[in-house]
């Protein structure tokens, strides 16, 4: 399956959205109040959308397809 970059591009802000969000949670849990952990502004945590992709890329397969519109 070959992948194309609107898939990577689809797949690095879904998970870098879901790691923020669970950062997110166990960081302000653990200490009791609001802590933003990305580095970016906005809810991205670039190190989880970087190694999701990273696996895609080694294992050449994807969960997330992003399909266009006539395509």
């Amino acid at each position: 399956m070959i992948l194309d970059i609107t898939d990577i591009l689809f797949s690095f802000t879904v998970f870098s959205m879901l790691g923020w969000v669970l950062e997110l949670l166990y960081r302000s849990i653990r200490d009791q109040r609001f802590v933003n952990p990305g580095l970016l502004k906005g809810p991205y945590l670039i190190l989880s959308g970087c190694m999701k992709d990273r696996d895609y890329m080694v294992s050449g397969t994807t969960i997330l397809r992003f399909k266009m519109p006539g395509r």
